[in-house]
């Protein structure tokens, strides 16, 4: 059920989505599933460099102590060295979403 609810969702944003991604002045990078794992974290974003806001599966946490920013700067940039952009970054999300169309929408 919950892949199907991803599916739905994918399909109804789309068209939306997408093309807004593509377009914006920011730079979007995807990690492939096939990059190695160097590094293991949870889902953070970081400000600045002097804060990190993390969010855990109970909660969400803000860091602040320089140290532990400094870590999740260089989790970032191990994680941003294995992304892809640009035409690749579209590649990618391409064939997501072709792998999570059902075979009633192909047709």
């Amino acid at each position: 059920m919950k892949n199907e609810a991803a599916a739905q969702f994918i399909r109804n944003y789309e068209p939306q989505v997408i093309p807004g991604l593509l377009q914006t002045a920011e730079l979007l990078g995807i990690v492939p599933l096939t990059a190695e794992t160097v590094v293991s974290v949870e889902n953070f974003m970081m400000f600045d460099n002097r804060t990190v806001k993390i969010e855990g599966h109970t909660a969400e946490l803000t860091v602040t102590q320089p140290r532990e920013v400094a870590l999740y700067g260089r989790a970032f940039d191990v994680l941003a060295g294995q992304s892809v952009t640009g035409d690749k970054a579209r590649a990618l999300i391409r064939t997501a979403l072709e792998i999570r169309r059902s075979p009633d929408d192909q047709g």
